[in-house]
């Protein structure tokens, strides 16, 4: 395994140097780094940037050895739904990120078949693994999310609307390290008023932080 993920991720690089792209965040393919060191379902957890080279990558070198000689037709049709699967997330991530606030029916409609065919190769990725006993492939929610961009798009065009508003309004990728704080904070205090007591320790978190920078550098509190 180790050998097959170190000549993956040279591949990797090599798509990268010849179409001008880079992956800033990920520096080897290893089991570690894919947190798959203890039989878990392994994920990369990259910037969303490398998200989107790696998609290129997958749908590149999955195409290219579909049209290599020798596979079975089991395999074959498991190289389809990864090029599908990298296909369609392309699709919609680009698509979302490629438009503007409000969505015209085309564009809904193209986002729509992206996000489907998303979708379905994740889902036929995974039954397969579950019937081979691999921990690839885990139904995290994230990908229930991902299905309900789905049938918001089938009601705007069930609806004939004539926009819709665009998912990447609500998209907080900028502020990930801010959220990653506040969640940390929400699973040391009780679930009960969590809203309200993570907005407390939050706040009370800020005044300690003003009160040192302002000792710091002999500064006085508005």
């Amino acid at each position: 395994m180790p050998t097959c993920l170190k000549r993956a991720f040279s591949n990797l690089k090599l798509y990268c140097m010849a179409n001008g792209l880079q992956v800033a965040g990920i520096r080897n393919f290893t089991v570690q780094n894919m947190h798959a060191a203890r039989n878990a379902f392994p994920w990369v957890g990259c910037k969303g940037s490398d998200t989107i080279v790696i998609l290129k990558w997958l749908s590149f070198y999955g195409s290219l050895q579909l049209q290599q000689e020798g596979w079975s037709p089991k395999n074959q049709q498991l190289l389809r739904w990864i090029v599908a699967g990298a296909k369609g997330g392309l699709s919609f991530g680009q698509g979302i990120h490629g438009h503007g606030i409000w969505l015209a029916p085309s564009c809904v409609s193209h986002l729509k078949r992206a996000v489907q065919k998303f979708g379905s190769a994740y889902a036929y990725l995974a039954h397969h693994c579950l019937k081979e006993n691999y921990s690839l492939f885990g139904q995290v929610p994230k990908l229930h999310a991902w299905m309900h961009y789905r049938e918001e798009c089938k009601d705007s065009l069930d609806q004939r609307r004539e926009y819709k508003l665009n998912p990447a309004v609500f998209d907080n990728s900028m502020s990930e390290d801010f959220i990653g704080k506040i969640s940390r904070q929400s699973r040391r205090i009780s679930a009960r008023n969590m809203e309200r007591n993570v907005l407390k320790a939050y706040k009370v978190k800020t005044k300690i932080t003003i009160q040192r920078f302002c000792k710091r550098y002999g500064m006085h509190k508005a």
